[in-house]
């Protein structure tokens, strides 16, 4: 082991004493090249620019906005047109006679229209002293209501070729189906036959209002970092964190109101009928995540430039919807109908509401062009910016709706007269999640001021 070590050792002294003649004047076969150092004057320069300021600057924006959701049309109009004929077996002196048989037909639907309305936005943030970056806090708070309505021009019963009437796609099926034959019975007269238009689901309503609002409430905190690319743009990437709160409220109430019809002549009596539905939805949000974004301008001169902004966000958080619903009907006494009660309410249902809560991902993307002017006071200590523009966001499936399809009813007993006790069950046993983005955005003035 000893002749080992010495042997090692001989070995790398060599090895020293080569590394020291080669330093006194052998070439290397790989010699050292100096690096560049890095040119400071090259990189982009930062924007701020006032003197003898303390860094803060705040702003106010004016928000005068619009706010749309997708898929809520909430009443459609469909008319009765005739069918092929219908060949009565019992007619008149014995002998048949041809009735036509209506059929609903859409005509048209209707959703909420446009409305603007105001908002504001609260700014205050910092120009760091490390490299031209600035950190800023913003408050932004909206909100939007619309109503609307749709009417019929029925002239009552019996019904007649072209009477329209309204069908709601948001009402639970179960409920007007639940009462159908009751509701055929009283339409079709003592002798019963007939066509009746009001056989479960009895839908059908001669007005259907609709009003939807929105709550915003949104927070960001950004850090950014505004710098020249050229003598006449600039460019300012940030990223921070954005917290947001909505509320969204949506509900419709759909009335009904026939007259009772008496014709002792040709064997007509036909109830009154009263309805109103009402459903009422409910969705909020809350969530917290990241934004990242860019901010670009380029200088016309004379203070005035353009201006583009984009960001990105995604919200975790945590997503709720609610419906409530009261429906009632008041069917009213015929006179000379036998099997008519007079006047006595045939449900009345109040379900306060149907909860469901889930977490989940909220995309959300904002875009703004504009023009704005800047000047500068006291010899660049104070500077004032005005900026007019146009911004737009976007949230995907932010609200979520239940649809309840597939009705199924199971008749049960009648007696004479007919109890609402005993008309057997109807259930929806199937249903749809109606989802829809929201998309609001407007006329944005901002007013900023730099100390």
């Amino acid at each position: 082991m000893a002749v080992f070590m010495r042997n090692l050792f001989i070995v790398y002294t060599l090895g020293l004493s080569s590394i020291g003649f080669a330093d006194q004047g052998y070439e290397l076969c790989c010699p050292s090249i100096p690096k560049e150092s890095i040119c400071w004057t090259c990189n982009t320069p930062q924007f701020y620019d006032l003197q003898c300021d303390w860094g803060i600057f705040v702003s106010v924006d004016f928000l005068y906005w619009y706010a749309h959701e997708d898929d809520l049309v909430f009443a459609e109009k469909q008319v009765f047109t005739p069918q092929s004929p219908d060949i009565s077996p019992e007619g008149v002196g014995g002998c048949a006679i041809v009735l036509p048989t209506l059929y609903l037909a859409p005509e048209k639907d209707k959703s909420f229209g446009m409305k603007w309305q105001p908002g504001v936005r609260a700014s205050v943030g910092r120009n760091l002293p490390c490299d031209g970056w600035d950190l800023y806090a913003s408050w932004t708070w909206y909100h939007n209501e619309k109503q609307s309505s749709m009417l019929t021009t029925h002239q009552g019963l019996p019904l007649l070729s072209g009477d329209n009437f309204l069908i709601n796609p948001w009402i639970h099926p179960s409920m007007p189906a639940n009462n159908g034959n009751f509701i055929s019975l009283m339409l079709s007269g003592p002798g019963g036959g007939g066509s009746n238009p009001f056989n479960e689901p009895n839908y059908l309503f001669s007005k259907i209002s609709g009003k939807w609002n929105f709550h915003l409430q949104e927070m960001n905190l950004v850090l950014g970092r505004k710098f020249w690319l050229s003598p006449c743009f600039t460019l300012r990437p940030y990223a921070g964190l954005e917290g947001a709160l909505t509320k969204t409220g949506f509900t419709t109430i759909s009335t009904l109101s026939l007259a009772p019809v008496n014709d002792p002549v040709n064997r007509i009596f036909l109830a009154g009928v009263d309805r109103g539905f009402k459903d009422k939805f409910k969705n909020k949000f809350w969530g917290i995540g990241l934004l990242l974004g860019m901010e670009s301008h380029w200088y016309l001169g004379g203070g005035f430039n353009l201006f583009g902004d984009f960001n990105l966000s995604l919200l975790e958080g945590k997503f709720k919807k609610s419906k409530a619903e009261n429906y009632f009907e008041l069917v009213s006494e015929s006179p000379g109908d036998p099997l008519i009660t007079p006047s006595f309410r045939l449900f009345d249902f109040d379900h306060a509401s149907a909860v469901s809560h889930r977490w989940g991902m909220q995309p959300i993307i904002d875009l703004e062009l504009g023009v704005g002017y800047e000047k500068q006071f006291c010899e660049g200590r104070y500077q004032l910016a005005m900026d007019l523009a146009w911004e737009q966001q976007y949230w995907h499936h932010l609200n979520r709706r239940n649809k309840y399809t597939n009705t199924y009813f199971s008749p049960g007993e009648q007696g004479s007269p007919p109890s609402p006790a005993l008309l057997g069950i109807a259930y929806a046993a199937t249903f749809q999640e109606a989802v829809s983005d929201l998309t609001f955005g407007g006329l944005t003035i901002k007013v900023r001021f730099d100390f």
